[in-house]
């Protein structure tokens, strides 16, 4: 065979292999739902910055923009008040520690809405927190807000009934034992404190975000495993839970989703 039936050859597997990615493509892209947007507000992202000799504090926040459809004075007070819980936090805990030579205590936290409307507001915050030693502290965390109710949600607030409250907890650990033992296979996860980790109470997964796709539960660094290890994300489907929920806001919010 010569060398230019050779190139022609190539040329058209190339060909073929390309049709193929582009069809396979289209194919996968036709399948997957996609999630509508229901984010109905906008917003804007201040800062808390604060230095002192001892530490620095760059904390970006989100500021709902003024509508007709809802209070953002109020809105806006609460969700500060949330942001100043985590600032007050560090300062008191800086306050304690002494700091490392040439070496600020820092906290900087990066805000990202993942719901935002009438009835919900949800922001994940990417925490960096210094406090001396070895290394710092990376953590992701959330908060949830109740619009109408004024109120920051708890998962005693997703359902009104202890059944209901168990049901939905005894999920989530559920849950957290199976992604993480699945997805982190190779870490030699400590079974006894896997299982303590992921018992189902509150104070286990107080801390989630709601999404377009799901509850996210944020565990901590510790909580499950060593510090080597990280923190996790557990992603829940609200098909999973939405049996249980109660909380007329994010009911409306899945009906929403589904239509």
């Amino acid at each position: 065979i010569s060398h230019y039936s050779l190139f022609i050859l190539f040329m058209k597997k190339l060909f073929l292999c390309l049709l193929m990615i582009v069809f396979i493509s289209g194919c996968t892209a036709a399948t997957v739902k996609k999630v509508p947007d229901l984010n109905t507000l906008t917003y804007s992202k201040k800062m808390i910055l604060e230095e002192t000799d001892r530490y620095k504090i760059d904390v970006e926040t989100i500021n709902i923009d003024e509508t007709e459809t809802v209070n953002s004075k109020i809105i806006n007070t609460s969700l500060l008040q949330g942001y100043q819980i985590f600032v007050d936090l560090f300062k008191k805990n800086q306050a304690e520690v002494d700091p490392m030579a040439n070496n600020k205590h820092a906290l900087s936290i990066e805000s990202t809405p993942l719901v935002y409307n009438e009835d919900l507001i949800s922001i994940e915050l990417s925490a960096y927190e210094y406090l001396g030693g070895a290394h710092p502290n990376t953590y992701k965390t959330g908060i949830t807000y109740s619009v109408k109710e004024d109120l920051w949600l708890m998962p005693s607030d997703l359902a009104n009934t202890e059944s209901g409250l168990k049901e939905i907890l005894n999920i989530f650990s559920e849950e957290a034992r199976l992604q993480i033992s699945f997805n982190y296979p190779g870490t030699d996860l400590d079974e006894e404190w896997l299982k303590e980790g992921t018992e189902p109470t509150e104070l286990n997964f107080f801390d989630f975000t709601l999404t377009p796709e799901g509850i996210l539960l944020y565990i901590p660094t510790y909580q499950v495993a060593p510090y080597a290890v990280g923190a996790f994300e557990v992603p829940i489907k609200y098909s999973q839970v939405k049996e249980w929920i109660t909380d007329q806001a994010i009911l409306h919010y899945i009906s929403k989703l589904e239509q």
